[in-house]
């Protein structure tokens, strides 16, 4: 099983580091959204997509859009979808 069934709360300090337009943009893409569909329901323009994307990784430490989807999951920043 890719994700354990062992949650881990969010550090205070990583869920305030996310601005709310993060934490919106983390939302749709822990909802299957692409960037392309991200850019376009907020419109926004996809680079700026790509950055904030790039600072959630950053903030939640991690490299790949996988781990981030898993990190944001274990620590209850996204709730898992089926």
């Amino acid at each position: 099983m890719l994700i354990s069934s062992v949650r881990h709360p969010v550090p205070p300090l990583v869920r305030e580091a996310l601005t709310r337009r993060e934490h919106e943009i983390l939302q749709h893409f822990a909802q299957g959204a692409g960037e392309d569909t991200i850019h376009h329901r907020l419109q926004l323009r996809p680079k700026t997509v790509s950055k904030h994307l790039e600072h959630i990784r950053a903030k939640l430490q991690v490299h790949t859009h996988l781990d981030m989807l898993v990190a944001a999951y274990h620590r209850e920043l996204v709730p898992f979808i089926h």
